[in-house]
């Protein structure tokens, strides 16, 4: 799992990244065709999810306290 999901490619003066059948570029230098297809095909991270508060409709209504 450690290869890239791109290709560098550097034609007509400058470089491009390849993902699938889209190019992306040009970029002026290899460098920085590397970093946008970093950038831009990087996979988030698992978000942490904060547990809700218990919903209103479980919550005993004000006239059960009566």
């Amino acid at each position: 799992m450690d290869e890239p999901l791109f290709e560098i490619e550097n034609w007509r003066g400058g470089w491009y990244y390849k993902f699938g059948s889209r190019y992306t570029g040009p970029f002026p230098v290899r460098s920085a065709a590397i970093a946008a297809a970093t950038r831009d095909l990087m996979v988030p991270e698992p978000s942490h999810r904060t547990p809700l508060p218990a919903s209103l409709a479980r919550m005993p209504a004000f006239s059960d306290f009566g």
